[in-house]
């Protein structure tokens, strides 16, 4: 998951995104370190809507994430011209 870098990126404490998602802070802990077997797909949309994202985002390489959103971000330039 790339949840380290969306909390990151949107200036948030792992207790701020445990409270906004309603999980527990050692929870949201156990589950950003990949530490929680099982995860609750219920879980992770609670997750992706925080973070105003989709949940298929969560779940790739961050790689493969940032290369989709670069393509989009092209394919709507090049339809604005």
């Amino acid at each position: 998951m790339n949840l380290r870098q969306l909390r990151a990126a949107r200036r948030l404490t792992q207790e701020q995104v445990a409270e906004r998602t309603g999980l527990t802070y050692r929870h949201y802990q156990d589950v950003e370190a990949a530490a929680r077997l099982g995860l609750q797909l219920a879980t992770v949309e609670r997750l992706a809507k925080m973070f105003g994202v989709q949940v298929w985002e969560l779940l790739v390489p961050l790689n493969a994430t940032a290369a989709r959103r670069k393509r989009k971000s092209r394919a709507k330039r090049g339809r604005a011209s």
